[in-house]
Order: C-alpha cells, then sequence, then structure tokens
C-alpha cells in the first residue's frame, strides 16, 4: 500500500472516529433481517469501532452486545 493511499485510510477512519465518539450514546443495533453479509460485516467493524471509541475491555464489549440478544 502507497504512503498516500495509508494517510487517505488513517483520515477516514479518524473521522469515523469522530463521529462515534460524538454521535453514538449507544452501541449500533442489527435485527438480524438482512440476509447480506456485507450488511453483518459494516455492522461488526462499527461496533468494534464504537467500542475502540469508548474505550470498553472485550469484556465490556461482549457483555453490552450480548445483553440485546436474549
Amino acid at each position: 500500500m502507497a504512503i498516500v493511499d495509508l494517510q487517505a485510510y488513517v483520515r477516514k477512519l479518524s473521522k469515523q472516529m469522530a463521529h462515534i465518539k460524538k454521535g453514538m450514546k449507544e452501541p449500533p443495533c442489527f435485527d438480524g433481517v438482512y440476509s447480506d453479509p456485507i450488511i453483518y460485516w459494516r455492522w461488526v467493524q462499527t461496533l468494534e469501532d464504537y467500542f475502540e471509541a469508548k474505550g470498553c475491555s472485550h469484556g465490556e464489549s461482549f457483555l453490552i452486545t450480548t445483553q440485546d440478544l436474549q
């Protein structure tokens, strides 16, 4: 990957993290209706970004994620 590509990627991630820190009070929900694996994968990535931005441990992340699965 070229340096220019890496810089663009870092800028993109920085914007995403800023958005998460400002706007997301709750972790994103996934209702499981969609059968498209790309939609699921985007949800997983957004959830991971949320937990990273909030500074959650793996245990906290697990508890938050699984509380809505009951």
